[in-house]
């Protein structure tokens, strides 16, 4: 085995292992952007709402 083919299989197996973590992640993120841009529900109590205010 040549220092080329080494290198690519270290870099297959690091692929393998990091890629997946790194997909994890960018969705986590993409999922809490899109939690904190959905619209806020109005209270279907406006009424009460105001008088604890």
């Amino acid at each position: 085995m040549n220092a080329g083919s080494a290198a690519k299989l270290i870099v297959e197996a690091l692929l393998q292992r990091f890629l997946p973590l790194a997909r994890r992640r960018i969705e986590t993120a993409q999922a809490q952007v899109l939690s904190s841009l959905s619209p806020v529900k109005p209270s279907p109590f406006p009424l009460l709402r105001s008088l604890m205010t």
